[in-house]
């Protein structure tokens, strides 16, 4: 059982920043590509000499996940890329009738979708999409999976499972804020006396008024 886990948003595609992404499975772009490269680089350093690799299933997750695999093994002086193991339970949230819109998009086309987000809620049940008990529920069980794993996990997934977690863990915020978690930015969690907190120093998942 690991009381250390690094969870890592993927690197950048077309839609980061743009459309809401969680199904469509999109490759990282050309800078999405060098991000990644760039976070193995800076990232394998500093881990522990022993680390489970977890990835979403998703293309841009893994795409993310290789060159840090590659690096690990590298660092092993194995000449090969470590194993990524495959968690369903890490892909992004399913934001049903919202996928693919910008903000735009859904101030027109779910003006009451849009009133929630914009006062920073936490948890949302998303049109044609999952609720916020289903995500709830689905990233709980996977958490415990990683938590249960005999060494440091670094997990690979997306912007909406590290918030859920970061919910499941009572990691909250004040109302009208929200994690905002850039591309390519890990963030370190560890347990101390049975509790979970962000690991001290560690900032690169900013709060965000709205």
């Amino acid at each position: 059982m690991t009381d250390r886990v690094w969870l890592v948003r993927h690197a950048s595609t077309e839609w980061s920043g743009e459309r809401w992404c969680g199904l469509t499975d999109l490759s990282l772009s050309a800078a999405g590509v060098a991000e990644a490269r760039s976070l193995a680089s800076r990232f394998v350093a500093d881990l522990p000499a022993e680390v489970a690799l977890v990835s979403s299933p998703a293309r841009r997750a893994r795409e993310t996940a290789e060159p840090i695999a590659r690096a690990l093994g590298l660092r092993a002086d194995i000449d090969r890329a470590i194993a990524v193991d495959i968690d369903d339970g890490l892909q992004e949230v399913d934001f049903g009738r919202a996928e693919g819109c910008t903000w735009a998009d859904i101030e027109r086309r779910l003006p009451y979708l849009a009133a929630e987000l914009a006062a920073g809620a936490s948890e949302v049940d998303w049109p044609g999409g999952e609720t916020a008990g289903t995500v709830r529920e689905r990233v709980g069980a996977v958490w415990q999976r990683l938590t249960g794993i005999d060494r440091p996990v670094v997990a690979v997934c997306h912007g909406g499972v590290i918030r859920a977690v970061l919910a499941g863990l009572g990691l909250g915020l004040s109302p009208g804020q929200r994690w905002s978690v850039a591309p390519a930015s890990t963030l370190e969690l560890r347990r101390t006396g049975g509790v979970w907190a962000v690991a001290p120093g560690d900032e690169p998942a900013q709060v965000r008024s709205r």
